[in-house]
């Protein structure tokens, strides 16, 4: 490939998004991950996903760029919610929001290295005060860099 620059041979994207639209409860509980459809994606074999639809799996080593950003609205307009973007199951970066009674929207960014069947999720944490999410008006993507 003429990509082959550092070890990189091709990339690969998908974009997700919640499985649930509407409230907190639709988003499961404080401390859990969250579900995902897929949108669209470029190899099927590469990025899936797996664990009802809460992990994107990573079947080879990949360097992944992950973008996320989503509207939401709040019942209360003060103090904030947050998530986490976890490898493995273990939290690799936080992510906090303001909360907002008007319509607004989140966004976030993180780059993270996985090996083979390494996996990203995304686990909701103080977003009790949500009282919406549109899942048309967002986009979690996952743009990989394949060794």
């Amino acid at each position: 490939s003429s990509l082959n620059v550092n070890g990189i041979n091709y990339i690969e994207c998908a974009s997700f998004y919640p499985k649930y639209e509407g409230n907190t409860g639709n988003l499961l509980s404080n401390g859990s991950d969250m579900p995902l459809s897929i949108r669209e994606r470029t190899n099927s074999n590469l990025i899936t996903l797996t664990n009802s639809d809460t992990r994107i799996t990573f079947t080879q080593p990949c360097s992944v760029f992950i973008s996320v950003c989503n509207d939401f609205d709040c019942s209360q307009d003060n103090n904030y919610f947050y998530f986490e973007f976890r490898k493995n199951n273990v939290r690799h970066t936080y992510q906090l929001s303001r909360n907002s009674t008007e319509w607004d929207q989140f966004a976030a960014s993180d780059f993270i290295e996985f090996a083979a069947n390494d996996y990203l999720t995304f686990r909701l944490d103080s977003v009790a005060t949500i009282t919406s999410f549109n899942r048309d008006w967002g986009a979690w993507n996952v743009l990989c860099f394949v060794r």
